[in-house]
């Protein structure tokens, strides 16, 4: 085995040096660039990730629009083609007329009917009507039957039967309280 010479073991001082150096120099460029770069790198994944879930959540957005504005089309056209013409407020003597004589058709003796305050409103005019009377059950369900397919523009907002237990007379007395729904008033012409 040989000895290193002397001038050789005075080098190790910079050798020492260069190594310190270079791993200074190695630290600096990882935290200075590398680190960096990985880290941009790793939010540009994240980033990326969110985008493309963003865009999903977009295009999931998007066909559920189309399919409401499909259903919107069709709700407005079906609204369209059933739009009813609805009678002036004025004609209230004839509606009640008319009521009564379905009540006759569906077999129910009328002793009372009564229309309330008219209550104006932008779209149309609240009358509500107050029916009274004696029918079966069956009879009644037939008034309320006619009353839906023959005057569309009202609403039973309340139904009150009621009948003594006796098998001999199923005779039962009701109470019906409709709204019916009249054209809103004409607004008044500004004279000059």
């Amino acid at each position: 085995m040989r000895l290193p010479r002397a001038d050789q073991l005075q080098t190790w001082h910079v050798d020492v040096a260069g190594v310190c150096a270079l791993v200074a120099l190695a630290a600096v460029t990882y935290w200075g660039v590398i680190g960096p770069t990985f880290e941009r790198r790793d939010r540009h994944d994240k980033e990326v990730g969110e985008l493309r879930d963003e865009e999903g959540k977009a295009r999931r957005l998007q066909a559920a629009l189309r399919t409401s504005d499909a259903s919107l089309a069709g709700v407005q056209r079906a609204i369209a083609a059933r739009r009813l013409a609805l009678e002036p407020a004025s004609r209230l003597n004839e509606r009640l007329s008319r009521l009564t004589d379905l009540a006759g058709h569906a077999g129910v003796q009328v002793d009372m009917i009564e229309p309330g305050k008219e209550q104006a409103g932008p779209m149309y005019t609240s009358v509500p009507i107050r029916l009274s009377g004696r029918g079966s059950y069956g009879q009644v369900v037939r008034l309320l039957v006619d009353l839906r397919r023959q005057m569309p523009d009202g609403a039973v907002d309340e139904v009150t039967l009621v009948a003594p237990p006796s098998a001999t007379a199923p005779v039962a007395t009701f109470s019906i309280g409709l709204t019916w729904h009249a054209a809103p008033p004409e607004a008044p012409v500004a004279r000059k």
